[in-house]
């Protein structure tokens, strides 16, 4: 019976983001069909922003957030 779990984990391992993208690429599908295109287009982009601006927050805290939006917004 473990045989076939240690085949799906090496199955896993070797094509990994093959499937990151195939879930990724059916969860944006049943999004894009339930929700409209626009709502998931904007869906993606909130949670790409949260996702940058917490990568921010985990190298340097506030201070980092802060210092980025100073770059690229000029007084």
């Amino acid at each position: 019976m473990s045989d076939w779990k240690e085949q799906l984990k090496g199955y896993l391992s070797s094509r990994r983001w093959t499937v990151v993208f195939i879930a990724a690429g059916i969860i944006i599908g049943i999004l894009i069909l339930t929700i409209n295109f626009w709502r998931t287009l904007l869906l993606v982009f909130l949670v790409a922003i949260s996702y940058f601006v917490g990568s921010l927050m985990d190298k340097g805290g506030w201070e980092m957030v802060k210092t980025f939006f100073e770059r690229i917004l000029p007084k």
